[in-house]
């Protein structure tokens, strides 16, 4: 596992492919969301900004190969809630070659572990409706459903 503390960092490049794979799945599985033509750099570009400050970023390495990242960031309640901080998963992702390894639960355990040190009232995520395998891995992480997102798309 590693944290990346700087947007220079070398294990950030395969960053890019992996994005790009996510996101190709998550339209397997009904996804409305789609990529800009350069959307995965430009995703990279937001998620190293504010690094262990406002966001964390996690890569998984498997003999020497970047398979998998986790990214997540903490925002605060509005005041008429309560207030505070909570936590987001942004983004999880292991590539298929690695998955079954418990990648994904250490990824996930960096990330929890920062929101603990920012001291964050719930973590929240979202997942691809579609995607059975994905809602099993959250909810045996501990995860439940609280809402369901309506998109409309024009």
């Amino acid at each position: 596992m590693h944290i990346v503390a700087k947007a220079d960092d070398p294990c950030l490049a395969p960053l890019l492919a992996l994005f790009e794979a996510m996101y190709a799945e998550e339209a397997g599985y009904g996804s409305v969301a789609a990529l800009a033509t350069d959307g995965a750099a430009l995703w990279l570009k937001g998620a190293t900004a504010g690094l262990e400050r406002f966001a964390r970023l996690c890569v998984l390495e498997l003999d020497g190969d970047v398979v998998g990242f986790a990214h997540g960031a903490f925002r605060l309640l509005p005041d008429y809630l309560g207030g505070g901080p909570v936590g987001s998963v942004t983004h999880v992702y292991v590539s298929k070659n690695a998955r079954r390894l418990g990648g994904a639960r250490k990824l996930l355990e960096c990330l929890e572990e920062w929101f603990r040190a920012k001291k964050v009232a719930r973590t929240e995520l979202t997942v691809v409706a579609g995607n059975a395998a994905a809602q099993a891995f959250w909810k045996a992480c501990g995860y439940e459903v609280a809402l369901h997102q309506m998109v409309k798309v024009r």
